[in-house]
């Protein structure tokens, strides 16, 4: 976004420039004549005026064109987030995967990716109303941020759904943070304590794959989650392209069940 932003500028101080010289060259040329018909200070006079008209005119050309390539650069940030809990949106996070993906490939780096489901959502709005529906939705997000590294991505993938983004992390470690972020719902002082069913997938970075082959496979892994109950975690077995016959049960991960020793790559 700044890159857009400083190239946005940066075309309207050209174009600033390019549109003094231009004046100034055309002001010259007619006042070259006129003083052949008037006096100097004549043909002084007026082409000071004329070159004061044309910079002003085109100064504020160039505070618009630049306030322009502002505003233009703020919208397309706020179309990247989230309305309600002000993390990325599903806008976002699809480019993001396919870059995320393609960096993991070049440098043969682990990618998790983390599809999020917020348990009983529909009973919790029915229950308490769409508002503290809405007021849970904002909590998960700020857990999920909060857990996350600067170089991770936190989406709402949409509705009660949330995805992360993962680089340098080993499936096993996702699954880890998956736990810790449990906890952290579980222990918070909000009068709803909702809990997450999380499908893990892992791209390994040694072949070429399609973006939404990585999230298929966590979503994969969701579903399996979400079917022994609330707050449990699934580990895909793999990102990798596989036909759909050759897929293998995924193993499930309780709450407070995984321990791992082995520290996430910072």
């Amino acid at each position: 976004m700044l890159l857009l932003q400083h190239r946005a500028a940066s075309l309207s101080v050209a174009g600033a420039a390019l549109g003094v010289a231009s004046s100034f060259v055309a002001s010259l040329a007619r006042h070259a004549w006129i003083a052949g018909r008037a006096t100097a200070s004549d043909a002084a006079s007026e082409f000071v005026t004329d070159l004061l008209f044309a910079t002003g005119g085109t100064l504020t050309l160039s505070v618009f064109g630049y306030l322009a390539g502002r505003a233009w650069a703020q919208a397309a940030r706020d179309a990247a987030i989230d309305a309600l809990t002000r993390v990325g949106n599903r806008r976002a996070f699809e480019p993001r995967l396919a870059e995320e993906i393609v960096r993991a490939r070049v440098a043969q780096m682990p990618l998790s990716l983390l599809v999020v489901d917020v348990d009983g959502m529909k009973q919790t709005n029915d229950e308490y109303g769409h508002g503290a529906g809405d007021a849970v939705l904002v909590s998960v997000a700020e857990t999920l941020a909060r857990a996350c590294r600067a170089r991770d991505f936190v989406g709402r993938w949409g509705g009660d759904e949330f995805v992360l983004l993962l680089p340098r992390t080993r499936a096993l470690e996702a699954a880890a943070l998956a736990d810790r972020i449990q906890k952290a719902l579980a222990a918070g002082d909000d009068p709803i304590r909702p809990t997450l069913s999380i499908g893990v997938a892992e791209y390994s970075g040694r072949r070429s794959v399609a973006p939404m082959t990585l999230f298929d496979a966590a979503d994969r892994a969701l579903y399996t989650a979400k079917a022994r109950g609330h707050g449990h975690t699934s580990v895909a077995p793999s990102s990798e392209p596989v036909r759909s016959s050759s897929i293998r049960p995924v193993p499930s991960i309780g709450v407070h069940a995984l321990r791992t020793s082995q520290p996430r790559v910072h």
